[in-house]
Formats: C-alpha cells, structure tokens, sequence
C-alpha cells in the first residue's frame, strides 16, 4: 500500500511513517525540513517497505504545487 504522510519529521507523523514503513508498506514523507525526512528514512535498519522523502510546506500553495509536480507518478 502507499501512504502519504504530511508533518513526518517529528512526533505522531514520524512515529506512524516508521511503523508503517516497517509492515512494509510504500511512505511519501513529507515536512518542511528535507533534512530531518532524510535523517528519518535512514534511521531504521530493518525496513521492509520503502521510503520517499518530499520537502513540503502545507502553508504555501506553491510548496504544494511543487510537490504535486515532483511526486505526480508516484502519487
């Protein structure tokens, strides 16, 4: 299954992305920090599903235009 999650890089968003990811199912992680969703997906060693890390400010429109256009095959 894929899963996107918005707000990944900390607290219940980063908690439910990694529990997600090691049932082995496909997460688009997606935050404000790149860095910290980088950090976040290289953190587990014994995933079983599949990462993909997304730079997303749901505050700004053109953040989200950018990532619909980044993420569109996936999505």
């Amino acid at each position: 299954m894929k899963v996107l999650i918005t707000g990944a890089s900390s607290g219940i968003g980063q908690a439910t992305a990694l529990e997600l990811v090691k049932k082995g199912h496909k997460v688009l992680i997606a935050a404000r920090r790149a860095d910290k969703l980088k950090e976040i997906a290289s953190q587990s060693p014994s995933v079983v599903g599949e990462f993909l890390v997304g730079e997303l400010d749901v505050s700004k429109p053109e953040s989200i235009q950018k990532f619909i256009e980044t993420h569109r095959e996936w999505l």
